[in-house]
Parts: structure tokens; sequence; C-alpha cells
């Protein structure tokens, strides 16, 4: 991978795999604690819901290992972010330009207009991100690390019996918010880099609508089956 375009693409389909397993595990386990026919009906499978359940909190787990890895050989969110700081010129007005003559000849009327008031980052900008990320990492690696290495990519001998010991260590609340985080490192650079917008992490909660599809999803499913319970 040689541009910026790459690394994104990269980077969002981790993002997307880690929020998607998230909110489908989480939407499946709050319906079906809130309706009484949708557990009826998945206890008449219980092995299979506990095996696809099993599956996305596993998946979940090994993707947010993914992101956070600190193996300079692997892709993740410090990768991602680092390879933007070091080639921050990918981001500049010539470079925004090019992309939006895409699919024009000339030059659009209201192309040097947008492109005067689009924000050009400096690579300050990107290391202020690395610090943010930085943050995240201790969190996950204090907490999320050590469920993801004992319990889920490898079955380590002196974890065994200790998992809800290490579950309680986790918290909900703590979880979306590194989920969010991650998702907006994806929606803030990718606006700076397709749009000029000056680079602003919210402390609101953002997953690009995949917290709702995956809710949306599953009702689907969940109420179809609950009918025919």
């Amino acid at each position: 991978m040689e541009n910026v375009e790459d690394y994104l693409k990269e980077y969002s389909n981790e993002i997307v795999t880690l929020t998607r397993t998230y909110f489908i595990w989480k939407c499946i386990n709050t319906m079906a604690s809130k309706d009484e026919e949708i557990l009826k009906s998945m206890n008449h499978t219980p092995s299979t819901w506990n095996a696809i359940l099993h599956s996305l909190q596993t998946t979940m787990f090994i993707s947010l290992g993914r992101i956070f890895d600190i193996d300079d050989e692997a892709f993740s969110i410090h990768k991602f972010v680092k390879f933007c700081a070091d080639n921050f010129e990918q981001f500049g007005r010539c470079e925004l330009r090019k992309r939006k003559m895409a699919g024009h000849e000339e030059p659009p009327e209201w192309l040097e207009g947008y492109l005067n008031t689009a924000h050009f980052p400096k690579k300050e900008e990107f290391l202020r991100l690395r610090g943010e990320v930085a943050k995240k990492c201790k969190v996950y690696e204090s907490t999320y690390k050590p469920i993801r290495h004992k319990l889920m990519a490898h079955k380590d001998f002196s974890a065994i019996g200790s998992a809800d010991s290490l579950f309680s260590k986790t918290n909900i609340t703590e979880l979306e918010e590194i989920i969010s985080f991650c998702n907006q490192i994806k929606l803030v650079i990718r606006q700076q880099y397709d749009n000029g917008r000056k680079m602003n992490l919210s402390s609101e909660m953002a997953f690009d609508d995949e917290d709702s599809m995956a809710e949306k999803e599953v009702k689907k499913i969940l109420n179809a089956i609950g009918n025919k319970a």
C-alpha cells in the first residue's frame, strides 16, 4: 500500500468488522432478555445460538486486538495514523484538487473557492491523533487485551477458570467508547482526505450507522423466529 486511500480502505474494513460484530452481539442479547417469545424460540436451538454469540464475541475481540496491535509488522490503528503523519502531503491542496477534479475535464467553477476554505493539515495534527490513540491503547492493553490473548486468540492454561474475573473488569460504556473512537479516527481522516475538513474528535458516540443497521437486521431475524415460536 502506497497511499492514504489504500490505508483508509483497509482500516475501514477492520472497523466495520469490529463495530458490526459488537452491535449484532449486543442486539441479540438485548432482544432475548426483553422478549419472552424470542427467548423461547432461541431456546429451541440453544447450542446454535450459543455458538453464534460466542463467534460474534470472539470475532469482536480478535478484531479489537488487530486494531490496537503494536507490532511494527502488523496493520493497525497505529500504523494507519503514522502513515498519514509521514505522508501528510497527500492531504495538501494540490492533492485535494486532483481528487475533486475526478470526473471533470475542466475545473468546476466552485473548485478554487472550495479549496480556499478547505483545511490542509500539518504533520503535528496527525501526531496529536497518535497521542489520542496511545491513550485508548492503554485502556485496551489493561482490560481487553488479556481477554483477547488468554481466552479468545489462545487458550492460556493459567487463565482457565478465570473468565468471569477477566470479564468483570470490562465495562460496556467503556468498550463502546473505544469502538466509537476507532470509528471517529476513520471518519475524521476520511473527511480530511476527501473534503478538506479539519480533524476534530468528538465526545459524542459515532458508529457510522453500523449500530442502527445491525439493530435493524437482528430485529428482522429475531422477530421472524419469535413469530414462529
